[in-house]
């Protein structure tokens, strides 16, 4: 039988919790979200940036909580009608659609899990959603006009 030498095991002793706290690396070419920086009555909030069709289709699905005063915003090349559903989404949200002036031109509740779609009333560039109540408890109503403090590379197009 080979011998185990007493160096190896006392690395291996001192290795091993190191190992198992470390998180794993991330994925070669995975990045951070973008993030915009927007102010709706004269308040600031940090929001997710989805601008490309695969971040759009991905949304917020698959979470199970949204920090408070945080959201998603959706960018779209030009206005049209948008719509949305809540496929895999398992947060209850509040949305805004937002035209290319940055006016809110419609606010719209979404229930989670249901697949029926929620359009917007008018034509809107942007889309930005938020927990359940959001917009009502911040006083943001349909005609306020949003800010964009950090605009999203996106919306500089």
């Amino acid at each position: 039988m080979k011998s185990f030498p007493v160096q190896r095991l006392l690395l291996f002793i001192l290795i091993l919790p190191v190992a198992l706290c470390t998180p794993p690396a991330a994925p070669a070419g995975a990045q951070e979200a973008e993030k915009t920086e927007i102010r709706m009555q004269n308040q600031y909030y940090l929001f997710e940036v989805a601008a490309t069709p695969e971040a759009r289709r991905k949304g917020l699905m698959f979470r199970s909580e949204l920090e408070k005063n945080s959201g998603m915003l959706f960018i779209y090349p030009e206005e049209k009608y948008l719509c949305f559903y809540m496929k895999n989404t398992f947060i209850p949200l509040d949305i805004a659609f937002i035209n290319r002036e940055l006016k809110i031109v419609d606010i719209r509740q979404m229930k989670p899990l249901d697949e029926t779609l929620v359009c917007c009333r008018k034509k809107a560039r942007y889309a930005l959603e938020a927990n359940k109540g959001f917009f009502r408890k911040k006083g943001i109503k349909i005609g306020d006009t949003i800010e964009f403090i950090t605009p999203p590379s996106a919306a500089l197009k």
